[in-house]
């Protein structure tokens, strides 16, 4: 039987695959009944919204309380989503860009994904070393709390 969260999560996850495939079409044959034809702003409008969803989603899975938002809940939300939309963005541009090379690609796009890469890479770093920091830390105020024998 799943849990809860990860029944949210499997919810999430399927949302978010629905936009991306709505994204995609919409990039390469666009909506004739709409009037649009093809435009790069439905990946574009897909990356946020992947993004946003995602944020909120797991902003709301993973918080605890009712009242207050948690930092814990929220470093993880912010990380998940960053990582998402990165996921996102690299999948289109490698499987559905123009440019099958790194040499064929946009300085815009270039600039963009090498620009990113590092964002999410500090992320991460930061998410794991502030994790490693509060657990490391809650372990001293444990053991400190313990009465000598």
């Amino acid at each position: 039987m799943m849990k809860t969260k990860q029944k949210y999560l499997l919810i999430l996850a399927i949302i978010d695959v629905f936009i991306v495939i709505i994204s995609i079409i919409g990039a390469k044959s666009g909506f004739e009944f709409l009037s649009i034809g093809k435009s790069t702003a439905f990946l574009s409008f897909g990356a946020a919204s992947i993004g946003i969803i995602t944020f909120l989603g797991t902003l709301i899975i993973f918080n605890n309380s009712n009242d207050n938002i948690s930092e814990r809940s929220l470093r993880t939300s912010i990380t998940i989503a960053l990582v998402t939309v990165y996921i996102f963005i690299v999948g289109v541009v490698a499987f559905f860009g123009e440019a099958r090379e790194l040499s064929e690609m946009k300085d815009v796009t270039k600039t963009m994904l090498t620009s990113f890469t590092s964002i999410i890479g500090v992320i991460i770093a930061f998410f794991f070393g502030t994790s490693a920091y509060i657990e490391a830390k809650s372990l001293k105020y444990k053991n400190s709390k313990e009465p000598d024998v």
